[in-house]
């Protein structure tokens, strides 16, 4: 799995050319991380999913799948 450096939501919005609709509710110090999965084993369907979650803290507190490859 590949995350992201941690932006800032603004930054965020900014570099992925999208919208937080809960930015107002985020916390000065929360972290935005871009992710994304894909499997990719011999003799198995390919399938992923990317998305970005909110870290506070050390803690993921919210997670958002925004697209599945499959």
């Amino acid at each position: 799995m590949d995350v992201s450096e941690p932006y800032l939501a603004e930054a965020f919005e900014k570099a992925y050319a999208t919208t937080i609709p809960f930015k107002r509710e985020l916390a000065p110090a929360d972290r935005i991380h871009s992710f994304s999965f894909r499997s990719e084993q011999a003799g198995a369907p390919y399938w992923g999913f990317d998305g970005y979650l909110v870290a506070r803290g050390g803690c993921v507190i919210h997670a958002e799948i925004t697209n599945n490859d499959n």
